[in-house]
């Protein structure tokens, strides 16, 4: 790459402020002074400083903007403000432009890059990218409102809108989640109910949610995690009506602590409250981050931060078959009792017989956690038989364990009637 691209690519200056940069003697490159910038630079090995700063290369960027009223979705425009001019300088010398738009009057969430390919994908209308809003609306809804809304609505174009998933929190306010983007979508949909949207927030793209503490008009970039999410780099996915499960990160560790330091959560699966966000780091990065089978459970609307766990344990004391595996599973307290444990292991259970070809899987609870027992009797485990001497090493205890099975049979059985 040459270096006046390089330097501009990265925000730091135009090409002609480059040259004129280099004659000023103010530009090195692995520790030489540079007049021609004309010349080839590795961009990942380069060592690079303009006026004495160094300067790191980024092939792309990802920022997550809160859009505030009467801002337009564009790169320029003759007489309004655009989105582009929230930013600082540098970034407008990036190539950058809004992942799709919202419209002048809605607000939140917009994501704002120069990655041309991961955009298109995310803006695909084979993908089914999801979008949540808030809204609020002149009429009540009624309850053939909210049917006809998730049911597809005829908003005169060829087709009708997907399906959609509508949560009221009053007559006239709620969440919506639409996959995929026609122009003016939402308000469209209400219009042809015979209603009108009168407040239209974006809360979530893509599973990633706007950043709470950002006010209206305020940026910042996408982390690590937000990014690989985003671009699709996040390893394999299962998805559910409800949940996304992902492969665990190392930054998730502030998420687990959130859950696992509760002393209702760890114990009852056998394993104790983690102390300190360090604790979970060690078990993500020892335990989790490369087990093949191994799931972070995220809420669809959210999946940058898990709410649980879910597995297919390859060693196992239950069985030493090559087609039996084990499931292990926990979830943070403030998500009990909605199902979302029983969906997140029917998700990966079906991975596991239909994908893996597992034979049998495994699945126990100790004495007394009722909680997990009727989460395996959902899932259609049978069971198996107790041990009155189980060691819980991570406890420095003995149990009583009660064991259970789901053949591959049984499953196909539940499955296919």
């Amino acid at each position: 790459m040459r270096l006046d691209r390089f330097l501009s690519e990265t925000g730091v200056c135009s090409r002609t402020e480059a040259k004129r940069t280099a004659r000023a003697g103010e530009i090195t490159v692995d520790g030489k002074v540079i007049s021609d910038t004309s010349i080839h630079v590795d961009p990942e090995s380069a060592q690079i400083c303009f006026g004495g700063v160094p300067v790191l290369y980024r092939r792309f960027v990802y920022i997550m903007l809160n859009k505030p009223d009467g801002v337009l979705s564009a790169t320029e425009d003759g007489e309004g403000e655009t989105v582009l001019d929230l930013l600082p300088e540098k970034y407008k010398k990036m190539g950058l432009f809004p992942c799709g738009r919202l419209d002048k009057n809605t607000l939140g969430l917009l994501i704002i890059t120069n990655d041309g390919k991961s955009a298109h994908e995310l803006l695909s209308p084979s993908k089914h990218a999801e979008k949540t809003y808030l809204f609020e609306c002149e009429k009540p809804l009624s309850k053939a409102d909210v049917r006809v809304l998730e049911n597809g609505v005829d908003i005169g174009e060829k087709s009708s809108t997907l399906q959609a998933k509508v949560e009221i929190e009053s007559s006239t306010r709620g969440k919506i989640t639409v996959y995929e983007g026609k122009f003016h979508q939402i308000k469209r949909m209400f219009g042809a109910i015979g209603n009108k949207i009168t407040y239209l927030e974006r809360i979530s793209f893509g599973g990633i949610p706007l950043d709470a503490s950002l006010s209206r008009g305020e940026w910042r970039e996408l982390d690590d995690t937000e990014i690989k999410i985003l671009t699709g780099k996040a390893g394999d996915m299962l998805k559910t009506e409800r949940l996304i499960l992902r492969k665990w990160m190392m930054s998730d560790a502030p998420s687990m602590f959130k859950y696992a330091c509760d002393p209702d959560v760890g114990p009852i699966a056998g394993w104790p409250p983690h102390k300190t966000i360090d604790d979970s780091r060690v078990i993500i990065s020892h335990f989790l981050d490369h087990h093949p089978y191994c799931f972070a459970i995220c809420l669809k609307e959210d999946i940058i931060h898990p709410i649980g766990c879910v597995e297919l344990k390859t060693k196992t004391d239950l069985t030493d078959k090559a087609d039996e595996l084990e499931l292990g599973y926990w979830l943070g307290k403030p998500y009990w009792g909605n199902g979302y444990m029983p969906e997140a292991a029917k998700a990966l259970l079906k991975y596991g017989f239909e994908e893996l070809n597992l034979g049998a899987v495994w699945c126990g609870y100790y004495d007394g956690n009722s909680k997990s027992k009727r989460v395996q009797e959902k899932l259609g485990f049978v069971y198996h038989h107790t041990s009155s001497d189980l060691p819980v090493p991570a406890m420095n205890e003995v149990r009583i364990g009660h064991v259970s099975l789901l053949t591959k049979d049984k499953w196909s059985e539940m499955n296919n009637n």
